[in-house]
């Protein structure tokens, strides 16, 4: 059986894609913008947007072990 670091970053990543199909199911379109692998899964980044353009819209962006949601555009909301 499988323990640690590599076991805890595969269940990550299949909730990742998990979650983003669960979204676009729903009607809410994400595409990946960025994608940064690292050998130590603490390193990692991903970041999704549904926005017109890549980038814009609401932003996921998934760093290691954590998760950050923003949003990303020219209206009240944009940070």
């Amino acid at each position: 059986m499988e323990y640690g670091r590599n076991k805890l970053s595969k269940i990550l990543i299949n909730k990742i894609d998990s979650l983003i199909d669960q979204l676009d199911k729903e009607g809410i379109h994400f595409i990946q913008c960025e994608y940064s692998g690292d050998i130590n899964y603490e390193s990692s980044e991903q970041t999704f947007s549904n926005g017109k353009k890549m980038g814009d819209g609401v932003c996921l962006h998934f760093h290691g072990f954590s998760v950050q949601t923003y949003w990303i555009g020219n209206d009240k909301y944009a940070k």
